[in-house]
């Protein structure tokens, strides 16, 4: 792991809804989960960075929920940028020892546990036209606890966003790029 030279850089989940979390009897999952995440670079010695790629991804009890490309985007200092993203579909999950205990327990008390992470290159480039250094990231925004909602309720959509704490993700950089 490289330490990159700034770190104000910030990663946090404002917000994530879980409207649809259905296991059938013959091992499918039905999901829906909509999150928002906030990017800010509150660095004074980038000009700019530009994510070149970004994909976010969904795990919960030991399964891949679902891979989800971000569109490019490119962030000036001391600005913030708002992703939102869906993850939805079918997946095959079959459960067994703790992780089937865990999601009979997470079930039981109306909270289905998940995590998060994002991934991508980004350029940094600095003011007065230093060179610019193109970075693999990391983020892990760790263990979301989400109850179900019904889909099609704003009320209780609008009383689970204003309860939803905002989360810091840890934001780790490694093994730069030279262009």
């Amino acid at each position: 792991m490289y330490k990159v030279p700034y770190d104000n850089i910030k990663f946090h989940v404002r917000d994530a809804s879980l409207t649809q979390f259905n296991l059938t009897g013959d091992h499918t999952l039905d999901y829906h989960l909509a999150v928002n995440i906030t990017v800010r670079n509150s660095n004074k010695k980038i000009g700019t960075i530009q994510y070149d790629t970004i994909t976010s991804r969904t795990n919960c009890y030991g399964k891949g929920l679902g891979l989800v490309s971000l569109t490019p985007f490119t962030q000036g200092h001391k600005k913030t940028t708002l992703l939102r993203r869906v993850f939805q579909g079918k997946t095959s999950l079959k459960l067994q020892g703790s992780h089937l205990m865990d999601f009979t327990n997470d079930q039981r008390n109306g909270n289905y546990s998940i995590i998060l992470k994002l991934d991508g290159l980004a350029k940094m480039k600095y003011p007065g036209g230093g060179i610019s250094t193109q970075w693999n990231y990391y983020v892990v925004c760790g263990l979301l606890r989400l109850p179900l909602l019904l889909a099609n309720s704003s009320t209780d959509q609008a009383i689970y966003a204003r309860l939803f704490i905002t989360r810091r993700c840890k934001l780790s950089f490694y093994a730069p790029i030279y262009t």
